[in-house]
């Protein structure tokens, strides 16, 4: 159940409602769920926008962290994601960028001190809901987990190909639009591979993203090493999403806790940079052979039980804890995903074939019941 705001946010999220029209161009501005979203740095609302004729969501820096010891970092990741979504505007299966960031100021009071805080945001595409909530909600079918999920790869294909790995993949960062398709979303830690730009913060040393969803050699700080091995992470972290469509369980969950992850962090991170991906080779056979990707069948998901080994293998292949063996082909993925469809599809003919055929089999016994009836029946009557 969504919690409400905290005494602090509630009298953030109010001030942004009071405001009549932001930038000559939002009016009816009002937050999204109880506290504005889930997001630890962020606030969303939606508003309609004169612009488009249109309901859009508005996502601002919550302005009480401007004071945090780490703004700088979330800060700049607030502003990357809108240069991002800027730079991706018109991309299919990306959620859409409606206006640059843009910014006012308004007196906040806290403990008898007056402050001018600074509001800032930028607007985008509304959703009507996120995969983490439709997860939650249980209501995907076979069908749709294989539809959507198909979507989803076709976006991180898409985004890989114009040179981004995501690095923050999870259910809640792909958004259901109102016709029912999947956008790709939230890209505060994305990062453009070919860019040779500073990084946000030389302090910032913990490994980025959600850490429930990421792969070990994520974990391990491998990317200091090798950055581009975030586009494979980012198939393992596609692979953990698929994972929980069908089980409803958090994969990351049933392989480390969380003082196994703190501790292979740290002890990584302990390595001269340049050396760390030469040790970790070395470690992570290991480390899969102790920590084996559970079956799906042992969740008893709802699918369809014709397609639940196909949906096993690809999953495993592609969340090998070994990213040298990890399955980093989207074509074969994608050909994997339709040969489920086929199966499914198949199934569903033979589903109907047999019932035609029960049904055609009660008709028989039925006429024959009601023959053998009126033959017993005349029998009587003759005698």
């Amino acid at each position: 159940m969504p919690m409400p705001a905290s005494k602090e946010r509630e009298a953030i999220i109010q001030i942004v409602e009071r405001r009549v029209e932001l930038d000559n161009r939002f009016s009816k501005i009002r937050r999204l769920g109880p506290s504005g979203g889930h997001g630890h740095f962020s606030i969303l609302f939606r508003a309609y926008d004169k612009a488009t004729d249109k309901d859009v969501a508005l996502k601002f820096y919550d302005p009480l962290r401007t004071f945090a010891s780490d703004a700088a970092y979330r800060f700049g990741s607030f502003e990357r994601e809108a240069r991002i979504l800027e730079e991706l505007s018109g991309e299919p299966d990306v959620i859409g960028w409606i206006s640059p960031v843009n910014r006012f100021t308004e007196k906040f009071d806290a403990g008898g001190i007056s402050l001018d805080l600074p509001f800032t945001y930028f607007a985008l595409e509304l959703a009507e809901t996120d995969l983490g909530s439709v997860i939650s909600a249980q209501t995907l079918t076979t069908e749709d987990i294989l539809r959507r999920f198909n979507q989803m790869c076709r976006s991180i294909r898409r985004f890989h190909h114009l040179g981004y790995a995501h690095r923050d993949i999870k259910p809640s960062n792909f958004l259901i639009m109102s016709d029912g398709s999947v956008r790709l979303s939230d890209f505060g830690t994305a990062k453009k591979l070919n860019d040779n730009s500073p990084s946000l913060s030389a302090s910032y040393i913990y490994p980025p993203g959600d850490l429930t969803y990421a792969s070990p050699e994520i974990l391990a700080a491998l990317l200091d090493d090798e950055p581009k091995l975030a586009f494979t992470a980012d198939k393992f972290a596609l692979a953990s999403v698929l994972f929980e469509m069908v089980t409803g369980v958090v994969l990351g969950l049933q392989l480390f806790d969380m003082r196994y992850r703190e501790d292979l962090t740290k002890m990584m991170a302990a390595i001269k940079k340049g050396k760390r991906k030469e040790i970790f080779d070395r470690l992570i056979p290991s480390i899969a052979d102790g920590h084996p990707l559970p079956n799906l069948f042992t969740f008893a998901p709802a699918v369809s039980f014709s397609i639940l080994p196909l949906l096993d293998g690809l999953y495993k292949e592609m969340a090998h804890l070994d990213y040298r063996k990890r399955l980093d082909d989207f074509g074969r993925v994608r050909l994997r995903i339709e040969s489920c469809l086929k199966v499914l599809k198949n199934e569903e003919g033979y589903r109907r074939l047999r019932e035609r055929r029960q049904r055609a089999k009660a008709a028989r016994e039925a006429r024959f019941a009601r023959s053998s009836a009126r033959a017993e029946a005349e029998k009587k009557e003759r005698s």
